[in-house]
């Protein structure tokens, strides 16, 4: 189970920053990059830092507890009985993909009537 972990945790961390990233890109207009930045970053403050992240001081554990999900496996208790799954994270960073490179391609072909 470690080495799962350990990749889980690294995958966290490279997620949060193709986030952040695409969050600077879009000048932080697009709702549903940012909802995701911040679902994300609460888990990588956790597992980076050590400490909750700001938003989430009072109610988050100080650092996060790894669980496996019977049924997404791989994820993180943040505060009772709140958890993320790596799951959880993939399908939002999926569907923003989508959206990213949707619209880049609208952009890039605009409709030709």
């Amino acid at each position: 189970m470690a080495p799962r972990l350990t990749l889980s945790r690294l995958w966290v961390l490279c997620g949060y920053e193709i986030v952040r990233t695409l969050d600077q890109k879009t000048g932080r207009r697009h709702e549903e990059i940012q909802e995701t930045k911040a679902l994300v970053e609460r888990i990588r403050v956790l597992l980076a830092k050590l400490e909750p992240a700001r938003k989430h001081r009072k109610t988050d554990l100080e650092f996060a507890m790894p669980i496996h999900h019977h049924k997404d496996g791989v994820g993180w208790l943040t505060n009772q009985p709140y958890f993320v799954t790596r799951r959880a994270l993939a399908d939002k960073l999926l569907q923003i993909g989508k959206a990213v490179v949707g619209n880049a391609q609208s952009v890039a072909q605009p409709d030709r009537a």
